[in-house]
């Protein structure tokens, strides 16, 4: 519908009508508006200025009142103390008291309660007042005191007391019970339209002019405790309910004991508004007349200028659909030709900028599916022909990396594009943030780069900066002809082209930084173990496919967990980045190294068709020479060494995960072999693993059925024949392979930390079948319990021991823990501690296996053991063996001079047996004298034994 036909039913002329009266309208609302606000701060000001001076006035007048009753209290007091008793007549006539009125009774008040009136009328008691002027007053000073009524009761009584002798404090006192309304000025007061309240210092109100509200003065009485004097406004919810207040104190506390009367003065908001609202009702008259006037001025205006417009309308809408050669004419010598000429320039360039960001859409799209950094500098480099007639132009990346910044670039001139990529320290380089343009000698010297691509020196160039966060990421060089200038619309499309160029290079650089981090190990920058599954994947896929080898080893550090705790994990990091380095130096680019884990390296052999397990021994002894050199870690050198295990593909596995496990038991079958040194893994391996594998889960079943049993060797007294202890070892009834030795399952056990439970329920019922022999009648010296070295390790090893016996409730010094040498020199001082820990329990302690570890005559010598028990090696070749015969000699003059007791284990023979007991030994154990039996026999041994009247000493004790 034309803009013309009705002024009032299109949305454009409503639009601007609106427009217009918005414009005068809002204006006048405004300065309305700060008009009333300013009227109101005006009067607030004033009036609380007003109220607040009131107050302070009121008050003052209200204390020189005070200060003269006080005057005439005191003058009567004299001449009361010089024996003169004033008259009534004389206290009513003119010359004083009575034209103050002031006070309406006159009184004497003894210091016991008794009162003499003077003049008036008095109902009060005497004693209740004196106690009351004693709580208060300080004695010899004027005071005064307030006897509050009861609600709907008598108004309170206000009494003012002065000695009668000033140099007698504890006198009678002069009393006068004041007019409250006569001292207040009542009659002034009330002419007054101000709300005004005399408040005692206990928040009573002494008097009002006006009824009051309850919250107001609720709310007055709280601030008068916290100020002096304030002005504030209090509200009960409404403007009608609001009332500007303010009060001030007199300080009363120097001349009547008390310590304040405060006097406030309310006004209504009403009151201190009146000329405000008064200003409303004119301003609404006022704008009424003014609206109407902008109303017809406004539809005025409108019809005059709604012919241009309805074509420009028109010419619009041609536009939207897609009609960029719309043209408008316009001849109106005014704003609106203008208008429609800048509307057809607009036409023009529209057309060309939606063919510029059709192709920015374009190119975006492009980037985005580029994947890696030089491909994107491609795409760029092809799109930028679209926007530029450049003779050359060049695409450079610009990244950071420590002191250098590198640079990479690609360009073209004419036909002929070519490649470059060249690194600068940092300091060499300022690169400008802003479009910058010069000759290309001056260029060479802004980015050195530039004189590789073969520009003329003497030309023109112009560098146009891509950025992020104001970084610079890249340039797009121009060279020669159409070159950009400063305001042009080409240079806007040209600083979108680099925004999109930037963005997406940015996109690129993260998401290539995200994908290292994903792939590989911070501290060493190694490929990870994801990187390194991926790839040994991809690789058994093409060497299944060619029928090639393949090998995967781990590489172990030996003891390296004793650098982190003897030099720290700074030092082992400092290892692991070193190593890291040395073995990148010597592995090839068609293999793969990576960290896995911890000290753990994982390297991936390819093949290409030779045979890989010929090749590997060289492979590694190529490996084995980055450990011929010491690691320098802060001022100390460290020698390491690395155990090897390698599995290979397909015999050894078909997949990453079983190739994997296998190298990795190959290397801790070569790490107990030997530290240092490598091994293949094969079937007898991996059958033994399975065997391991396999008794470890029936260990777990074990454990949880009890499918254990204790068996007894008796401890001999080799002279009587007497059973002096027993040795508990544990059995183990396996459900298809009957019942096996600790040898078979134990080493298991304490690789998998099943060693503990297993050892603690061997402990248990060890006790428990010792009492239960000597509830039975058997006395036994003690029963011996193996200690796993493991176990010894366990920090909480001595606790569950005494817990244990306390448990089962077992004779501390009838337990013997045997520990093995090995067990106690792996950590020397910490199974000292332990074993001091467990003798201070009243346990004793076993060295087993004495002689067959390395343990020296010093640890002996510290160690707190109460029994030396010797290995079978050195009685096996008794009494033939010389060599034999002088160890056990040597050990016997040993343990004497110590003060430990001997224990000979693996007696098999008679010639054994009566060399030891001629060599002094008394106690010993033996198939000769008995193997080891179920709890059962050894208590039926026990008793059919005859119980010996006497023990010979050389026992365990």
């Amino acid at each position: 519908m034309p803009l013309t036909r009705n002024i009032l039913t299109n949305r454009v002329s409503r639009r601007i009508a609106l427009l217009f009266i918005s414009a005068a309208i809002i204006p006048l609302l405004l300065l309305a508006g700060l008009t009333l606000y300013q009227i109101r701060s005006q009067l607030v000001t004033q009036n609380s200025e007003e109220i607040r001076l009131s107050a302070k006035m009121i008050g003052m007048d209200i204390f020189q009142r005070l200060q003269y009753t006080k005057d005439q209290l005191e003058l009567i007091a004299e001449n009361l103390h010089a024996g003169f008793r004033p008259t009534l007549k004389s206290l009513t006539t003119d010359d004083g008291i009575a034209e103050a009125k002031t006070f309406d009774a006159l009184f004497l008040l003894g210091n016991q309660g008794e009162i003499s009136t003077l003049s008036g009328k008095l109902e009060v008691d005497g004693r209740s007042l004196i106690r009351r002027v004693h709580e208060q007053r300080i004695p010899g000073k004027a005071m005064l005191l307030l006897l509050a009524g009861r609600e709907s009761g008598p108004p309170p009584n206000l009494f003012l007391f002065i000695p009668i002798n000033g140099k007698d404090p504890t006198g009678s006192l002069l009393g006068a019970r004041l007019d409250i309304a006569n001292l207040i000025d009542k009659t002034q007061l009330q002419e007054r339209r101000e709300l005004i309240c005399v408040l005692h210092e206990t928040g009573v109100p002494l008097y009002c002019n006006k009824p009051y509200e309850m919250p107001w003065l609720a709310d007055l009485v709280g601030r008068i405790a916290i100020h002096n004097t304030q002005q504030f406004v209090w509200s009960q919810g409404d403007d009608d309910g609001q009332f500007f207040t303010a009060y001030w104190s007199l300080f009363l506390a120097p001349h009547y004991q008390i310590q304040k009367w405060t006097v406030a003065v309310a006004l209504p908001s009403r009151v201190v508004m009146a000329s405000a609202y008064d200003y409303q009702k004119i301003f609404i008259q006022v704008g009424v007349i003014t609206l109407s006037l902008v109303i017809l001025l406004s539809i005025f205006a409108i019809r005059r200028n709604l012919v241009p417009l309805e074509r420009l309308l028109e010419g619009t809408r041609r536009l939207a659909k897609g009609a960029f050669n719309t043209r408008v004419e316009i001849h109106s010598n005014d704003e609106f030709e203008e208008l429609g000429n800048a509307f057809n320039e607009m036409t023009v360039k529209l057309g060309n900028s939606f063919d510029q960001q059709a192709g920015l859409i374009d190119f975006s799209y492009k980037l985005q599916h580029a994947g890696i950094l030089h491909k994107a500098l491609h795409v760029t480099l092809d799109t930028l022909p679209q926007f530029s007639k450049a003779r050359g132009m060049a695409v450079i990346h610009i990244e950071s990396s420590g002191e250098l910044i590198h640079t990479e670039c690609v360009c073209r001139q004419g036909n002929r594009n070519s490649e470059q990529s060249i690194s600068y320290p940092v300091e060499e380089i300022r690169l400008p943030t802003t479009p910058w343009k010069g000759s290309v000698a001056e260029a060479i010297r802004v980015l050195p780069l530039l004189g590789e691509l073969g520009f003329v020196e003497e030309s023109e160039l112009q560098l146009l900066p891509a950025m992020i966060k104001d970084s610079v990421i890249a340039y797009v060089a121009l060279y020669q002809r159409e070159l950009i200038g400063s305001g042009m619309d080409r240079l806007f499309i040209m600083t979108q082209f680099c925004d999109i160029l930037a963005t997406s290079l940015s996109n690129i650089r993260l998401r290539q930084s995200l994908e290292y981090q994903a792939f590989h190990d911070p501290l060493t920058r190694l490929p990870n173990r994801t990187l390194i599954k991926r790839e040994t994947e991809k690789a058994l896929v093409r060497a299944g496919e060619n029928h090639h080898q393949l090998a995967i080893m781990i590489m172990d550090i030996d003891r390296f967990k004793m650098i982190n705790d003897s030099m720290g994990h700074a030092a082992g990091d400092e290892l692991l980045v070193e190593l890291a380095a040395r073995l990148k130096q010597f592995t090839s680019r068609r293999d793969i190294l990576s960290r896995f884990a911890g000290d753990e390296f994982v390297f991936l052999f390819a093949s290409n068709g030779h045979v890989l397990n010929e090749q590997l021994p060289s492979i590694i002894e190529r490996l084995d020479r980055v450990f011929l050199d010491p690691f320098i870690l802060g001022n100390r050198r460290v020698r390491i060494s690395a155990s090897k295990g390698i599995a290979l593909f397909p015999q050894d596995g078909e997949n990453f995960l079983d190739l994997l496990k296998n190298a990795d038991a190959a290397m801790y079958q070569a790490k107990h072999h030997k530290p240092g040194s490598y091994a293949f893994f094969n079937k007898a391996l991996q059958l033994s693993l399975m065997e391991e594998l396999e008794t470890e889960q029936h260990l777990i079943d074990a454990l949880t059925q009890k499918a254990f049993e204790i068996y007894y060797q008796p401890c001999f007294d080799l002279i009587s024949g007497q059973i002096l202890g027993a040795e508990a070892l544990i059995r183990w009834k396996h459900p298809s392979k009957g019942l096996l030795l600790p040898n078979e399952f134990i080493p298991i056990a304490e690789q998998t930390g099943l060693i503990e439970p297993l050892g603690n329920w061997v402990l248990k019922h060890s006790c428990e079948d010792f009492l239960r022999w000597r509830q039975a009648g058997i006395e036994l010296d003690y029963v011996s319990i193996n200690v796993s070295s493991v176990q010894l390790k366990d920090p909480a090893f001595v606790s569950t021991i005494s817990q244990m016996l306390r448990q089962v409730d077992m004779p501390t010094e009838r337990l013997l823990l045997e520990i093995t040498e090995t067990a106690f020199i792996e950590d020397f001082d910490d199974c000292l501690n332990k074993l001091q820990q467990i003798r201070e329990l009243g346990v004793k302690v076993a060295v087993d296996d004495f002689g067959t570890g390395y343990a020296s005559l010093k640890y002996i010598k510290q160690l707190p053991a109460d029994i030396i028990k010797i290995d079978r090696l050195f009685v096996k070749d008794l009494p033939e063996s010389r060599n034999d015969i002088a160890i056990i000699s040597s050990l016997i003059t040993l343990t004497d001079q110590l003060g430990l007791d001997l224990i000979a284990e693996g007696i098999e023979t008679e010639a054994q047996k009566r060399h030891l007991m001629d060599a002094g030994i008394r106690s010993a154990q033996g198939f000769l004298m008995s193997r080891p039996i179920p709890e059962s026999q050894l208590r039926a041994l026990c008793q059919a034994q005859a119980a010996p009247t006497a023990r010979v000493s050389q026992r365990p004790s």
